[in-house]
């Protein structure tokens, strides 16, 4: 399927990290070239507990349409730096958000299919944000509704000692109940590595 993302050129890299060059995003996924992400997990702290978002993507999206994912995510395109990625939460969410951002680390993150293979050098980051209240305007193209749950339950079942998750939606309050086959198929070791980096 051709759409405007699949010629979105981006920069593409080594197994080392090298940039070798540029593709347009179809052959980017269609080759399996490395190329870079941006990943954003927005945190709310209430009276001390912490709480991560994840956002359920529209169904509209070519990829992993309906699926759980990190709260806000994107490609960085040809001579982009990570911290413009941040960009993308407003495109998706329709909010600035209120506090900088904070870089946690590039997290390498593979996901192959039967119709393409993702390989993403993630810039991750973390943002302290309370989006209760804050979400009509969300671009209903991109995403289809935000849910919270506490940071701990998160890592808990990255680390597989949690069958599930119970997401709470934000626009009613109701608690969903999802696992592994529901989210967008990042590996277990994303999860853990950047669910675990939110507590610092």
């Amino acid at each position: 399927m051709t759409t405007p993302e699949n010629n979105e050129t981006l920069d593409t890299f080594s197994d080392m990290g090298l940039w070798i060059g540029t593709a347009s995003r179809a052959d980017v996924h269609r080759l399996g070239l490395w190329h870079q992400t941006f990943h954003a997990w927005i945190v709310t702290e209430t009276y001390g507990q912490h709480y991560v978002w994840f956002q359920r993507r529209s169904m509209k999206k070519q990829q992993y349409p309906g699926m759980w994912d990190i709260t806000v995510a994107g490609h960085l395109l040809s001579g982009e730096q990570p911290v413009d990625g941040l960009r993308e939460i407003e495109e998706e969410l329709g909010i600035r958000p209120s506090v900088e951002a904070q870089y946690l680390a590039m997290v390498r993150d593979e996901i192959v299919t039967e119709t393409f293979i993702d390989r993403e050098m993630c810039h991750v980051f973390k943002i302290h944000e309370d989006l209760r209240g804050k979400t009509s305007d969300i671009n209903q193209d991109e995403v289809q509704d935000l849910a919270f749950v506490p940071l701990a339950e998160a890592i808990a079942w990255a680390e597989g000692k949690m069958p599930h998750m119970m997401l709470q939606k934000e626009s009613r309050g109701a608690l969903i109940k999802i696992d592994f086959r529901e989210m967008v198929p990042h590996t277990a070791v994303y999860y853990q590595q950047t669910l675990g980096m939110l507590r610092m």
